[in-house]
This record gives structure tokens, C-alpha cells and sequence, in this order.
């Protein structure tokens, strides 16, 4: 397992900025990811940035079914986007492996006390092109972290063969990615602009910025990975 995060190069304390996640994960773990929890460090703004200004609502049966028309994600706003990014994974069918990669977008779902719902969209571009939906949240953490974000990924119900599995291998997100951009009506005409990233603290540890990813497989067992990020310039 390996974490990796850094922040946009015209990062600046007490200025926002973007926030880029890498995650790696052995193909030769035997059984798929599940679950992944990803703690940033304390003092990061996510939850009070210049995002998720709307909602994407998909229908709870979305999640359960996990695959959805490639229409789907047309149905969400584009001012509840919060990262963007590829995934890669395997599609595992008794002797043979597939690999996969994806598009992947991160938004904003209903906020609820004390958690932001999230709502993971990922298209398959090679050598499938579905759309995946995945349920997830934004949430407080204890510190030294400040808030965590957690996605399930549940196996696919619907593969055409009982056998097979996916299983993810690699997560490249960045949140308040230079590339989204938000609408916003002037005068009567929509304008796009590029929203506020995450707020980064006036003050950082020396040792820099802490982060944690951890998996739940399939199989019930777990594994963690750690990160810390140098401070930005003040």
C-alpha cells in the first residue's frame, strides 16, 4: 500500500489551494478493496471551501447496483464537483486478468449532520466503458487530523460472469482540481469560473502535514498506509 499527497505548486499558507491523492495498491493482494478512508491533516478547509456548492443526487438503488447508464452523471450539477482524477483496477475472471482504466469524478451528495454525503462517479474508458457509482463521506476526524473522507465500494452485482471480480489498484484524485469549473449566473448570463480551493491553515508543523489511507478487503482483513507533506510557504 502506498499515500502520496501535495498540494498545488502555488500553494501558500492560509491560502487555498488544491490537494492531489495518490493511492497504490499491490495486484498481488488476492482479495479487492472494499472500503478506503483517506484522514487529511488537521487544519485543512474542505467542508467550508468554495465547493460543493450543489447536490448530486443519484437513487439509493444507484449505489447497490453499483453500474449505471453512462447517462447518469449528467444528472449532477456541475457546482457539486470536488476532484477529479483516474482510477485503475483489474477485472479478474478465473485464470485471466483485465486491466482497467477509468475516469473518475469526486461530488458533493446531501449534507446531513455532521457529514457531507459524497458520491463517486467512475467511467471506464479501457478496455470497458461503464459508469460506477460509489456511496461516501466527509467527515471530522480526531487529531491529528481534521477530517476524512470514506468511500464502499461493493462488488458489482451485475458482472456477467458469478466469478468475477474487480479490484481497484490505483486512485489519482485531485480535490479543487484546476480543471473544475462552476457556473454562476452575472446579469443574467451564465459564466463559468473556477472555484475557491481548500483552505490551508497560517500555521503547520514543522515534521509538515500528516495523512492515512486505510482498506478494508473483501475478505475482512485491513491494511493502512501513511503520508506527510512538507508545509507551503507562508
Amino acid at each position: 500500500m502506498h499515500l502520496a499527497a501535495s498540494f498545488g505548486p502555488d500553494a501558500r499558507l492560509g491560502h487555498p489551494t488544491s490537494l492531489r491523492l495518490q493511492l497504490s495498491i499491490s495486484p498481488r493482494l488476492p482479495s479487492p478493496v472494499t472500503r478506503i478512508r483517506i484522514r487529511y491533516a488537521q487544519g485543512l478547509e474542505i467542508a467550508t471551501s468554495g465547493l460543493a456548492l450543489d447536490e448530486c443526487r443519484l437513487r439509493p438503488a444507484d449505489f447497490v447496483g453499483v453500474m449505471i447508464p453512462l447517462t447518469g452523471r449528467a444528472v449532477c450539477p456541475a457546482n457539486s464537483v470536488i476532484a477529479t482524477g483516474t482510477a485503475s483496477g483489474e477485472v479478474r475472471l478465473d485464470t485471466l486478468t483485465l486491466r482497467q482504466t477509468a475516469l473518475m469524478t469526486i461530488l458533493a451528495g446531501p449534507l446531513q449532520p455532521g457529514r457531507l454525503r459524497l458520491v463517486g462517479l467512475v467511467e471506464g474508458v479501457n478496455p470497458f466503458g461503464v459508469l460506477l457509482a460509489y456511496d461516501g463521506t466527509l467527515t471530522p476526524a480526531r487529531p491529528p487530523y481534521g477530517g476524512a473522507i470514506t468511500m464502499t465500494l461493493p462488488p458489482i452485482p451485475d458482472l456477467p460472469y458469478d466469478d468475477a471480480r474487480v479490484a481497484l489498484l490505483g486512485v489519482d484524485a485531485t480535490i479543487a482540481s484546476p480543471t473544475i469549473l462552476y457556473r454562476r449566473t452575472v446579469a443574467g448570463e451564465v459564466r463559468r469560473y473556477r472555484p475557491d480551493g481548500i483552505g490551508l491553515p497560517t500555521r503547520c508543523p514543522a515534521a509538515g502535514m500528516r495523512f492515512r489511507a486505510d482498506f478494508t478487503f473483501e475478505d475482512g482483513t485491513t491494511a493502512g498506509a501513511a503520508a506527510r507533506t512538507p508545509c507551503p510557504p507562508s
